[in-house]
């Protein structure tokens, strides 16, 4: 069985939205599903220059194609920085269907559409898959089950509007309108879905709400072939305590700020081995953040940083006692997707204040994660943490293995895989 991916973040982008594409390209094959991937000609590969690259390999095969600037694609960003049009223009813009667009999507959707016209009288697919986002990818997918006949698949690692899902967002004016345009061109590019997916069963049942197809849940998960062949021992000489990936605005940290205080405040001076590590912060979705730390944790012990390669971070999660994850609330059914990351570093993460019933569920399955409501809780087990590893140089920890394995990405990937099967009948 062969499937189409449309992939606009693909290897070798260092991000999450790229590795769940490269998951599918790595397992698909395994049960029973061949791939080739459509995507850009990111920095970070050497390209012959050429418009299209096409790679082979045991998993599947790959067309990486150039992205080349068009007149409309410039027109579209320096339109939309003229405040007295900018209103209009992404008005007209949704109402054509460009519902995320930027110069970059646009000329990207171009190529794509290009490419696809003459790759399928060529070559045949039993369905295609799109991966939102952005948009277009769907967009893309509904133009070739229209031309092509061929079935289709979305999968959202994220919604189109995230805070729909809050129990606080309420929709002004302009989000009423995008709103409703999403919601009558998904439905009208999803007509030929099979199904899609979602990384919650709580998303994939409010895209099933909007569209009309059936959803289901199809977490992100860890790549445990990558973890598995990554040496890294923990850190003797110091306590270190990571929290690794961006922080978002929704996820607290004061629980944590309280309970590092307390635990400090009962520590001698010359006996202070710790060092607390927050690395891939990101100031798009928490300006204030690197401020926020500074002011809450000691300098000589904090440790802040931007995004490091992929090894590299398990690398220094591995070598890390304690991992902090702070419980995101807010959006119902959004957890980051560093979550998976943690579990399969197999090291003890801290959460406050909990009440995430996604991450809850996958703590009480692994026996990975706990919960800490107030920072004297969180304290009295940064003590005996603390002693344990001053004693033995390690945190007791003894989590479930068989579940945390549950949460692999080709585990993942196998779900997929068998509705595929089940959908086509094959």
């Amino acid at each position: 069985m062969k499937v189409l991916i449309l992939a606009f973040h693909f290897s070798p982008l260092n991000i999450i939205s790229a590795h769940r594409p490269v998951g599918f390209a790595k397992y698909l094959k395994k049960y029973g599903v061949t791939p080739t991937i459509i995507t850009n000609q990111w920095i970070g590969k050497t390209y012959p220059d050429i418009s299209v690259y096409n790679e082979k390999d045991d998993d599947g095969e790959y067309y990486y194609l150039k992205v080349k600037p068009t007149v409309i694609g410039m027109l579209i960003d320096v339109v939309r920085r003229i405040p007295i049009v900018r209103k209009g223009v992404i008005l007209m813009q949704w109402a054509l269907g460009f519902l995320d667009i930027t110069s970059l999507t646009f000329n990207s959707y171009l190529a794509t559409r290009k490419f696809l016209k003459s790759h399928l009288e060529k070559h045949n697919y039993d369905v295609v898959i799109s991966i939102y986002s952005p948009v277009h990818a769907i967009r893309l997918a509904h133009f070739i089950s229209e031309k092509f006949n061929i079935p289709t698949i979305s999968d959202f690692r994220d919604l189109p509007e995230n805070k729909v899902m809050s129990e606080k967002f309420s929709a002004n004016f302009s989000d009423r309108i995008r709103l409703f345009f999403y919601s009558y061109y998904m439905t009208k590019w999803m007509s030929h879905n099979l199904f899609l997916t979602s990384t919650s069963q709580l998303w994939a049942d409010y895209l099933s709400s909007i569209t009309g197809v059936k959803g289901y849940e199809l977490r992100n998960g860890f790549d445990a072939e990558l973890f598995n062949s990554i040496d890294a021992t923990l850190d003797q000489n110091e306590f270190v305590i990571t929290s690794m990936g961006a922080i978002h605005a929704q996820q607290d940290l004061s629980i944590f700020y309280k309970g590092l205080h307390l635990f400090i405040k009962g520590l001698n001076k010359s006996d202070l081995k710790i060092k607390v590590n927050f690395i891939g912060i990101s100031t798009y979705y928490r300006p204030e953040l690197i401020n926020e730390l500074n002011d809450n944790i000691p300098i000589d012990l904090i440790h802040v940083s931007g995004r490091i390669p992929h090894v590299e971070a398990i690398k220094v999660m591995k070598s890390s006692q304690l991992l902090i994850f702070p419980t995101p609330l807010e959006i119902k059914g959004f957890y980051t997707g560093k979550i998976f990351d943690y579990l399969s570093s197999k090291r003890p993460i801290i959460s406050f204040p909990g009440g995430n019933d996604l991450i809850d569920d996958i703590y009480e399955k692994t026996g990975s994660g706990y919960n800490f409501k107030s920072g004297k809780d969180l304290c009295a087990y940064l003590q005996k943490a603390y002693a344990e590893w001053s004693e033995l140089g390690h945190v007791n920890f003894n989590p479930n293995q068989y579940e945390i394995a549950q949460y692999s990405r080709e585990k993942q990937v196998e779900k997929l895989a068998r509705l595929i099967h089940e959908y086509l009948g094959k």
